[in-house]
């Protein structure tokens, strides 16, 4: 508990840790989302959406969750189908707030592993919370296979 008259945590304590978070974040990436609602095309049997519209283009940090386990290293039960499906955490700036579920993302420069510049990403959940330093994105990793 914290002395009377002084507070857990001070004002301005993320704002302070922002910059340390952004310096992290070598990479780069560009998330986009449809410019619109799709439109059933009976010529090509599918939804047709509007030419994608850029919501974020910056800096960025990316890791891989381990198939099977999140936070506190709990094994949990999946799928089989989600099972075979990578998951990233990808952090960007804590300002970025417009970034929704089901936007697409994808890498334009990745330092250390230049194999994630072939993936495309879709923004599974954007985590929120009181005292962040970044905006924190879980994604799967939707990159169609070969045939």
């Amino acid at each position: 508990m914290p002395l009377p008259n002084t507070r857990l945590i001070p004002d301005g304590w993320a704002g302070h840790h922002r910059p340390t978070a952004q310096g992290q974040m070598v990479d780069q990436c560009v998330i986009t989302r449809p410019g619109g609602p799709g439109v059933w095309s009976d010529t090509q049997g599918r939804t047709v959406y509007p030419e994608a519209v850029t919501v974020y283009s910056g800096p960025c940090r990316v890791q891989q969750i381990p198939r099977g386990r999140r936070g506190g290293e709990e094994l949990l039960t999946v799928s089989p189908t989600q099972a075979l499906l990578h998951h990233y955490l990808i952090a960007i700036p804590a300002d970025v707030t417009w970034v929704r579920i089901n936007d697409e993302l994808v890498l334009t420069v990745c330092v250390a592993d230049p194999s994630l510049l072939t993936r495309t990403l879709r923004v599974a959940d954007v985590l929120a919370g009181s005292l962040i330093w970044q905006r924190d994105l879980t994604c799967v990793d939707i990159t169609p296979t070969g045939t």
